[in-house]
């Protein structure tokens, strides 16, 4: 069944579904395309009317069948989709529209028969390749060669990953025994400078606390002297 029917009649949506076959032959007056759709629409609660007359009424003189009474006939089966008025079109359809019928049929005719000869030459082709012996040698070779190559790939980017994580730790113990040794030295300096930096400073409080005995005593001297 074709797709935008099945959404139609999931959706329950009856008018659009008589819309399509309205004007189904217009799209392929020799509806072959619909002929199964119909079938089943017509089982559809509610989707064939009564026949009644409307616009026009039908006229089984085929000579009469011209676009002006197809236009007419359309129009009618819109307002009243009945089975009887359905039936009348796909007649009116094969007088008016028959040499574009019989191309369509021919088209298809020829369609079919490439199909038929491409499909026999596809299955010749298979019986060959399905017969020949060595195909499966072939094919075997084929996928050991792929298998043998995918694991040296898989095998030389090991090694590769070794050798750049073997680089990377010998960097990286480079660099942590300069870390150690640069503090080591900058401790060194550090230690060496406060060391001056006492050395320096102890004859001055050395000299100070002597100035400030000999003024202790000078102050005593005057109190006693008092």
């Amino acid at each position: 069944m074709q797709k935008e029917l099945r959404e139609y009649i999931d959706k329950g949506d009856i008018k659009s579904l008589k819309y399509v076959f309205a004007n189904a032959l217009d799209a392929d007056p020799t509806f072959v395309k619909y002929e199964d759709d119909y079938e089943y629409c017509k089982k559809i609660p509610g989707f064939l009317e009564s026949y009644r007359e409307v616009v026009t009424p039908i006229i089984n003189d085929s000579s009469k069948w011209d676009d002006s009474y197809w236009a007419k006939l359309k129009v009618a089966q819109e307002k009243n989709f009945s089975d009887e008025r359905m039936t009348h079109m796909r007649q009116v359809a094969q007088v008016i529209w028959k040499d574009r019928i019989q191309r369509i049929l021919a088209e298809r005719a020829e369609k079919s028969k490439a199909l038929s000869s491409s499909s026999s030459s596809l299955h010749t082709q298979k019986q060959v390749f399905s017969s020949s012996p060595n195909i499966n040698e072939i094919n075997n070779c084929h996928s050991n060669s792929k298998e043998d190559e995918q694991n040296r790939r898989i095998a030389d980017k090991k090694r590769q990953l070794e050798k750049e994580y073997a680089k990377k730790s010998k960097e990286i113990e480079i660099e942590r025994t300069r870390s150690i040794e640069k503090a080591k030295r900058e401790q060194a300096t550090v230690s060496s400078k406060n060391k001056k930096n006492f050395q320096n400073s102890s004859p001055k409080k050395s000299m100070g606390i002597v100035a400030a005995i000999i003024v202790i005593i000078i102050v005593i001297l005057l109190m006693l002297k008092m």
